[in-house]
């Protein structure tokens, strides 16, 4: 039983690398394809949910296409060797 005060925190590594939820591949090998699939809403509990979220999520969101724009700006990008 939880009492007043008791702090109550998911088990996010367990969450993250779930290969229920980010399989059948290995949840440990970085495939940009498994993303254009929709995953359920709490999937990512990058920024929380909820009514107490990071307050700092959308300007955080904004922060990372800012960078990205920049760099695809600054630097020619080509494909390279396929390391397996």
């Amino acid at each position: 039983m939880f009492r007043l005060g008791s702090v109550i925190q998911p088990d996010m590594y367990t969450i993250h690398y779930d290969p229920d939820l980010w399989g059948p591949e290995d949840p440990n090998v970085f495939l940009p394809e498994r993303h254009s699939v929709p995953r359920h809403p709490i999937a990512s509990l990058t920024f929380g949910l909820g009514p107490r979220n990071c307050i700092g999520r959308g300007f955080a969101l904004m922060e990372i296409k800012l960078c990205l724009t920049r760099l695809l700006r600054q630097y020619s990008f080509l494909p390279g060797e396929l390391l397996l």
